[in-house]
């Protein structure tokens, strides 16, 4: 099917420039206060073709540039902004994907792990990363995904899932 212009607009809109618009208008307002973080929720379609997801994927790749500009940016007045590049998980946007069901299940077969990520891995993470302990992390794409990527390459060349 044909991407209309409007969707690729409001795909980007929505994931991409709605991150440094809410970041203006929060620090603006004074709501970060002295150790404010906005953190970026991405995948790996930043970074690789996903069929059926030609708005999704630049957009998330802005979505991550948008992290590393405003990371330095925001820096001097204390707030921070991070991104976490989750692996596959169960999620109303890749709902939208032909064969979604079908790729989880791929992809939990594959994954080292045995699943997928869920909303309560990235929940978890996302409270690591707000703790006074990661208070120098700035500008980084945190790749959680349980091996996922690590186990596609290794795969890919030749080589299976199984333990050294």
């Amino acid at each position: 099917a044909r991407i209309k212009q409007r969707q690729v607009e409001r795909t980007f809109e929505s994931m991409a420039h709605g991150f440094l618009y809410w970041g203006q208008a929060l620090f603006h307002r004074g709501l970060f206060g002295v150790h404010g973080q906005m953190m970026a929720l991405l995948n790996y379609a930043d970074s690789c073709s996903v069929w059926g997801g030609a708005a999704i994927g630049p957009s998330k790749a802005a979505l991550a540039a948008y992290v590393r500009y405003m990371a330095g940016e925001m820096a001097v007045y204390g707030v921070r902004a991070n991104g976490i590049r989750f692996g596959a998980a169960e999620t109303y946007a890749i709902a939208h994907l032909p064969s979604a069901k079908a790729g989880l299940e791929r992809v939990a077969a594959l994954s080292p792990m045995r699943r997928n990520c869920t909303v309560e891995d990235v929940g978890g993470l996302l409270a690591l990363l707000a703790d006074d302990k990661a208070a120098f992390l700035n500008g980084a794409i945190v790749d959680y995904d349980g091996g996922e990527l690590a186990a596609f390459v290794r795969m890919a060349f030749g080589g299976d899932n199984r333990p050294f």
